[in-house]
C-alpha cells in the first residue's frame, strides 16, 4: 500500500498514525488509470466494501450524490453502505429547485429560533432518500470563511450538523450535546461556539498530508491500514481547483482534512 506525499513529521498531528481519519484520494494518478471524475457510483461502492473489510469505523463520503446515477451503480452503493457507517454531506443552495428531503433523525431537537446566526439556507444539495435511509449520518459542508468552521447551520426551519461534527462524533464515539450559538459538549470536553456556532480552525505550517489514491486502495492485493479509523473519499486530481489557505493554494478537500483535524484536536 503506497501512502502518498513527504516524510513525516511527529509535530503535525495530521501525520499522527493514531489520528483517527485516513484519506482516500481520488487523485490525478487515478484519474489516468480509471479515467475522469465522477465515476459510477459502484466504484465508490467497492472503496466502502474494502474499507468494510480493511476494518475501518466508517466510511465518509467527500462529494454529493443528490442526483441519480445509473440503477447498477445506485444498487451497488446502496448495499455497500449497509456494511458499515457511511456519512454523507449536503449543502445549502437556494438556487437549488427540487431539494431531495431532509429525514427527520437529521434534523436537530433544538430551537432554531433562538440560535444565534448560523449559516443558513432553504434549500440545497441532500443525497438521494434512499442514501439518505441508509446513511448514518447526514453533515452540512458550507462555510463563511477558511479560519473559521460552522459546528453547526440551519436548513429551513432546523437545526442540523455540520460534516465536520458529524466526523468528530464518529471519531470519539459519542453524541454532541449543543447549545447553538455557545457551546458545544462531546464527552469530557466543552468547546466554546460563537453567535455564529463557528469555531477557529488552525493549519499546518506546510501541506504535507498523508493519503492514499484510490488506485493504489482498491488493488487487489491491497491491504490497506485502516482498522478503526474512518476513511475519508474525496477528490484532488490536479483538475481541482486550488483556493486560498493559510497555508497556502491547497485545493479544497485538503483544506478540509486540515480543518477536521484542527476541530477534532479541541475535542480532544
Amino acid at each position: 500500500m503506497i501512502i502518498g506525499t513527504a516524510s513525516a513529521k511527529a509535530s503535525n498531528p495530521s501525520r499522527n498514525p493514531d489520528a483517527p481519519f485516513i484519506v482516500v484520494f481520488i487523485d490525478t494518478k487515478t484519474e489516468k488509470a480509471l479515467g475522469p471524475f465522477p465515476y459510477d457510483r459502484s466504484v465508490y461502492a467497492k472503496a466502502i466494501d474494502k474499507a468494510a473489510a480493511s476494518g475501518a469505523r466508517g466510511v465518509v463520503l467527500k462529494f454529493f450524490i443528490d442526483r441519480p446515477g445509473t440503477d447498477e451503480g445506485d444498487r451497488a452503493l446502496l448495499q455497500a453502505m449497509k456494511g458499515t457507517k457511511v456519512i454523507l454531506q449536503a449543502r445549502l443552495d437556494d438556487q437549488e429547485k427540487t431539494p431531495n428531503p431532509l429525514p427527520q433523525r437529521f434534523r436537530l431537537p433544538l430551537d432554531a429560533r433562538n440560535s444565534g446566526t448560523p449559516l443558513a439556507g432553504k434549500s440545497g444539495w441532500l443525497p438521494l432518500p434512499a442514501l439518505s435511509a441508509a446513511a448514518y449520518d447526514l453533515g452540512f459542508i458550507d462555510y463563511r470563511v477558511i479560519d473559521r468552521m460552522p459546528l453547526v447551520e440551519r436548513y429551513g426551519d432546523y437545526l442540523v450538523k455540520s460534516l465536520y461534527l458529524c466526523c468528530v462524533e464518529l471519531a470519539i464515539g459519542k453524541r454532541a450535546e449543543i447549545i447553538p450559538g455557545k457551546s458545544i459538549r462531546i464527552g469530557e470536553k466543552t468547546v466554546a461556539l460563537d453567535e455564529r456556532s463557528e469555531i477557529a480552525v488552525t493549519y499546518p505550517p506546510k501541506d504535507d498530508m498523508p493519503f492514499i489514491s484510490l488506485l493504489d486502495f482498491l488493488g487487489p492485493q491491497a491491504r490497506p491500514q485502516v482498522k478503526d479509523r474512518i476513511v475519508i473519499l474525496a477528490y484532488d486530481s490536479d483538475r481541482f481547483a486550488a483556493i486560498d489557505t493559510p497555508v497556502g493554494k491547497i485545493r479544497p478537500h485538503r483544506a478540509f482534512f486540515y480543518a477536521l483535524m484542527s476541530i477534532y484536536r479541541q475535542f480532544r
